[in-house]
């Protein structure tokens, strides 16, 4: 974010951290900004309410590991039904992931949230621990405060198919999705943007 911001003076920020000590690292990174970047400590998920999150101890080697449980068998990364996730498995065996009781909210709850939710969202860019698909699944994009010009999301974790559900849900609401260009913004795995 902050190099965008640097690049577009006017520009203003919602960013969002569930985990404790990580939200009030990720406010301390942007106090020189605080005029311009909101910080929220929240979950994005499907749901409104608690969540369960299992996330590393501030003073451990993987302290920006985290992963989102919403209801057994379901959630991000490890806690998505049917998917072994062996490294975060034996984090959670070798004592290094704690829970952490954290506020789910939805997308459009979010947006409700902000400072001023008038302010109309310009880029929504998602990066939710492998729960990409299921946020963007739920998201009601044709609700009025919640109608982004354009959408970044990862897609390392979909199926073919579920990118191809996706963008034909996204068409449907005016949205084009594509896969990203090469660029500072590509790294390793897929990523798709969308846009209106």
């Amino acid at each position: 974010v902050r190099p965008v911001l640097k690049e577009n003076p006017k520009w203003t920020a919602t960013v969002v951290e569930p985990v404790p000590f990580l939200f009030d690292l990720l406010q301390r990174n942007y106090l020189a900004m605080k005029d311009r970047v909101e910080a929220l400590r929240f979950a994005v998920a499907a749901r409104n309410g608690p969540c369960r999150m299992m996330a590393a101890n501030a003073s451990g080697n993987y302290k920006q590991v985290s992963t989102l449980v919403v209801d057994e068998g379901h959630g991000s990364r490890c806690f998505t039904a049917g998917r072994p996730c062996h490294w975060v498995r034996s984090m959670i065996n070798r004592g290094q992931l704690s829970p952490v009781e954290v506020t789910c909210v939805t997308l459009e709850t979010l947006v409700q949230k902000r400072r001023d939710p008038a302010v109309p969202i310009d880029v929504l860019v998602i990066d939710a621990e492998m729960l990409d698909y299921t946020l963007l699944r739920v998201a009601n994009l044709r609700a009025p405060s919640l109608r982004p010009l354009a959408i970044e999301f990862e897609s390392k974790t979909m199926t073919l198919q579920q990118g191809h559900e996706l963008a034909a849900k996204r068409a449907v609401q005016g949205y084009l999705c594509r896969f990203a260009p090469g660029g500072e913004l590509q790294w390793p795995g897929r990523k798709w943007w969308v846009h209106y």
